[in-house]
């Protein structure tokens, strides 16, 4: 297969699509086991009242959709502390 083999969206589209039934068509992974809950935890409930964001780009929504919006990298060297014990330098 060559780069830029497909030249119309819809032909790149079937061929992503054979390729995963080709993946698909293998056995199916095997269902979680349900979740057994003791007599002491029974009662707990847990509410999730909103979501936020904390990534490279900053705290909020409005942060990290605003530097995917502006296209920046959140991947750079790392400056808040020395990083030359780790065989990496590099974070995002």
């Amino acid at each position: 297969m060559t780069l830029f083999q497909y030249t119309t969206e819809a032909e790149l589209d079937a061929q992503i699509d054979k390729l995963l039934a080709e993946v698909l068509e293998d056995d199916p992974i095997a269902a979680p086991s349900p979740l057994r809950i003791d007599a002491e935890h029974e009662d707990r409930r847990v509410v999730i009242t909103g979501m936020g964001v904390i990534s490279p780009f900053g705290i909020g929504v409005e942060a990290f959709w605003g530097g995917l919006v502006r296209g920046r990298s959140a991947i750079g060297r790392i400056t808040h502390f020395d990083p030359s014990s780790f065989p990496c330098q590099i974070a995002g």
